[in-house]
């Protein structure tokens, strides 16, 4: 089925700046619904959510990160000024990264009202409502950077804490601020995980993968490595991602990324695969072992521990992560009265952090 031209031009304009077109905002230009629901059938127009709908061509060009923050745009747009994004959907927001695929549910964090509604597509929650500062990021109403790592921390995953924990250090902003929100939080989310992914965290961690390769080394027991170690030679100075045992072995992260035109400036896959491959040999000579992992090793614990002893890395004789600037005697908000404590001021929100 086609639609006429007129037609597609009439939705075209009717949509907003973000390419979101709802049913009220078309029937206020003297549209008539149906129209949208003949569109939809033709496969011109994609259903967003519940009286939104977004052209289809657009929505196909979208990443999943970006079709999620579509979606929050959309349900925001038809809930009150109290309601802000937040968990997973500020996450897709403010560009953190997140283990696993983006979610189709939205995460809304809005005050309680007695059990409230659900709406399809909407996951409402409550926790940290009073104390959470809310920003605008391109449009959309948010938690702080620190507030949604610190959301994604308390779910219990402590790869997945890490990563957001990293983010917001490698963005440039303070581990103290991530305890001020830790602190102003409340006991849902000041939790004992928090706490570890707070003090675990590190910005030197330059991607989302060497962050839940660093937390998942931990996790299996081995030692943690030192970051972004530098090594000098006849060609110049060169980095490992990871170094272990004074350096004499030495661990590399590679995500597909940096092999695909997107992830590299759009520079030529197999350049950036040879200079890789030159870089590593450099780096072999330095070192006398080298540990190369993979997203694979990550999410398989036995893959993991197979490659780490393989390569000779050493198992720590700790069970808990003690980086350096860790506090070994903190109590975490949700083992103290919450009502004893007042909420610190907040800083300024550190602005969107990559993934």
């Amino acid at each position: 089925m086609r639609i006429p031209p007129d037609l597609s031009l009439e939705l075209a304009l009717a949509a907003d700046e973000h390419g979101l077109l709802s049913v009220a905002r078309y029937r206020e230009r003297g549209g008539d619904p149906r129209a949208l629901r003949i569109a939809c059938a033709a496969g011109a127009l994609t259903r967003v959510r519940l009286g939104i709908y977004c052209d289809s061509a657009l929505w196909c060009s979208l990443s999943p990160r970006e079709q999620h923050v579509a979606r929050v745009r959309a349900a925001l747009s038809q809930v009150g000024p109290e309601f802000s994004a937040a968990g997973l959907s500020a996450a897709a927001v403010w560009d953190l990264p997140i283990l696993g695929s983006w979610p189709p549910t939205v995460t809304l964090l809005g005050p309680y009202r007695g059990g409230g509604r659900s709406d399809p597509g909407v996951r409402r929650v409550t926790a940290g409502f009073e104390t959470a500062e809310i920003v605008d990021v391109g449009g959309v109403r948010a938690t702080t950077c620190a507030r949604t790592a610190l959301q994604l921390a308390a779910r219990g995953d402590f790869v997945a804490g890490v990563m957001a924990a990293d983010a917001v250090l490698r963005s440039g902003a303070p581990r103290a601020e991530l305890w001020r929100e830790f602190d102003g939080a409340g006991p849902r989310l000041a939790t004992r995980a928090a706490a570890r992914a707070i003090e675990f965290a590190d910005g030197a961690s330059e991607s989302p993968g060497e962050s839940a390769a660093r937390a998942a080394i931990f996790l299996a027991g081995f030692e943690t490595p030192e970051l972004q170690v530098e090594f000098v030679d006849a060609e110049g100075v060169m980095r490992a991602d990871f170094a272990w045992a004074n350096r004499r072995i030495v661990g590399e992260f590679d995500g597909r990324q940096k092999y695909q035109r997107e992830g590299n400036g759009g520079e030529d896959p197999q350049a950036v695969l040879w200079r890789e491959k030159l870089r590593e040999d450099r780096l072999r000579r330095q070192a006398e072992a080298m540990v190369r992992l993979v997203w694979a090793d990550v999410m398989s614990r036995e893959r993991l521990v197979r490659a780490l002893d393989a390569g000779g890395v050493p198992r720590r004789a700790g069970l808990s992560p003690q980086p350096r600037d860790s506090r070994p005697n903190r109590v975490p908000h949700a083992a103290r009265s919450h009502a004893r404590d007042a909420s610190p001021p907040h800083e300024t929100g550190v602005g969107r952090v990559g993934g």
